[in-house]
């Protein structure tokens, strides 16, 4: 994702001041759709103990993410910034992919992946 931000940024002539913006989750995640005892907020880093979704309760559209990652070895995560049902997510979604590019199974496959778009379906067009 880091990635995407600097691209973004370059587009716009320069990093956006991001002092004033919302954090996406409160710290005590009470604005957000979570499984119970997965996700927590521990020193402002957002953690899970499973390879669980968490959804934000408010929908978004016209943003900006701003954000830095961290992966265990061999990850496969993502984040996803559309998405129309989150019961049936992974058909109905826009993932920004997040994996770890230097584990082997990844590095074998068709190169770097990390803040890779897969996309599963896209979103219909606006109603001006």
């Amino acid at each position: 994702m880091g990635l995407l931000v600097l691209v973004g940024a370059a587009a716009w002539g320069g990093y956006p001041d991001s002092s004033e913006w919302n954090a996406l989750f409160n710290s005590d995640l009470s604005n957000a759709d979570k499984p119970e005892g997965v996700w927590s907020v521990e020193q402002g880093v957002l953690t899970a103990s499973e390879d669980k979704a968490i959804w934000t309760k408010r929908d978004y559209d016209n943003f900006v993410l701003d954000l830095e990652f961290k992966t265990a070895p061999g990850s496969n995560s993502g984040i996803l910034v559309y998405c129309t049902d989150t019961e049936k997510w992974i058909p109905n979604s826009i993932e920004i992919q997040l994996t770890d590019d230097f584990f082997e199974k990844w590095a074998k496959s068709r190169g770097t992946r990390s803040a890779e778009r897969y996309t599963a379906v896209w979103p219909p067009p606006r109603a001006w």
